[in-house]
């Protein structure tokens, strides 16, 4: 009952706020909104397609941010953003980029520039490994063009009536989320790799900067590199040691790539402990990213950020309100 109440509360709230956007009233909401915002980003295609998974964005949808952000936020660069620095008369934002997705440089670069807007992007450097993509990404592809059922960990998935490949003990996704090596596991071999590789109009979906790619991105002076892992699996998972490595390896591969100093960290899917944050630091991490603070002593805690989402089945009124707010 107390969950139907707030969903319920949460619809008035939002068909409020497309009220006031629909009479005209929407330039109210920016008024005096002191505070800031870390945004996550992840990727950007040409039509804002929710078919394949929940991270992508229009380029067009993009520019209408831009548009908004430059004209009425105070957008900073991440360190400043550490650094404390607020405007007092409005809302502060510092842009990020999870993933390290090839149409980041492609169609979101060419905007950031067009707005002269600072961001950071987080790059999983499983190109160390060889890779062009990340298991997330298989998955959510392999799903939309399988059938199933698939085999894999010694378990049987078969599509549920989500549209997500699950046995019963949970989703195949969850499943990889709690494992400490998913990229491992040969996800490879049962989706269908040889067809998604073969159709040019998936690529924006998967494929990853290139060592070319990113040496370009990190030139701009309007962008900081910051890593996002080795293979995009969770640190808590792997453990304390195995995500030291991974933090040390991907930080050397990308100062390599960049040859730039490496010091942002974002912590794949949000997972850390209080300890990483030790590790990270000695590391030479100076700025660490979450999605939402995990401990109560995080809030007081200056060498970590938490983060705020983008959604992608809501429109620009709603998402413009639910940044303002800092809660959907």
């Amino acid at each position: 009952m107390a969950f139907l109440f707030r969903k319920l509360v949460y619809r008035a709230r939002m068909l409020t706020y497309r009220a006031r956007f629909a009479l005209g009233l929407g330039h109210s909401l920016h008024r005096n909104r002191p505070g800031g915002r870390i945004l996550i980003y992840h990727g950007i295609d040409r039509v804002g397609s929710t078919r394949f998974n929940s991270r992508f964005i229009s380029q067009d949808c993009f520019r209408q941010h831009m548009t908004y952000f430059s004209e009425h936020c105070h957008v900073i660069p991440l360190d400043r953003y550490f650094a404390g620095e607020r405007a007092p008369d409005r809302l502060t934002v510092s842009l990020t980029f999870d993933d390290g997705y090839r149409n980041n440089f492609e169609l979101a670069l060419p905007i950031l520039q067009e707005f002269n807007v600072p961001a950071t992007f987080f790059v999983t450097a499983i190109g160390a490994l060889g890779k062009d993509h990340l298991w997330p990404d298989w998955v959510d592809l392999g799903t939309s063009l399988t059938k199933g059922p698939l085999e894999l960990g010694g378990r049987t998935y078969r599509k549920n009536r989500h549209g997500q490949f699950a046995s019963d003990q949970g989703t195949l996704n969850r499943w990889l989320i709690n494992h400490p090596d998913p990229q491992s596991v040969a996800v490879d071999l049962v989706l269908p790799s040889e067809e998604i590789r073969s159709k040019p109009e998936l690529e924006l979906y998967w494929r990853l900067m290139d060592q070319d790619d990113l040496h370009r991105l990190a030139a701009s002076p309007l962008v900081t590199i910051g890593t996002h892992g080795l293979t995009h699996a969770s640190f808590t998972a792997m453990g304390r040691d195995r995500a030291r490595d991974e933090m040390q390896r991907s930080k050397a591969w990308l100062e390599t790539v960049t040859q730039q100093e490496i010091t942002a960290l974002a912590f794949p899917f949000g997972h850390y402990t209080r300890g990483m944050l030790n590790d990270a630091e000695a590391l030479g991490y100076r700025y660490q990213l979450a999605v939402d603070f995990a401990f109560a002593e995080d809030l007081s805690d200056d060498r970590i950020q938490a983060r705020f989402g983008i959604n992608p089945f809501i429109g620009w009124d709603l998402q413009l309100a639910a940044i303002l707010r800092g809660r959907y």
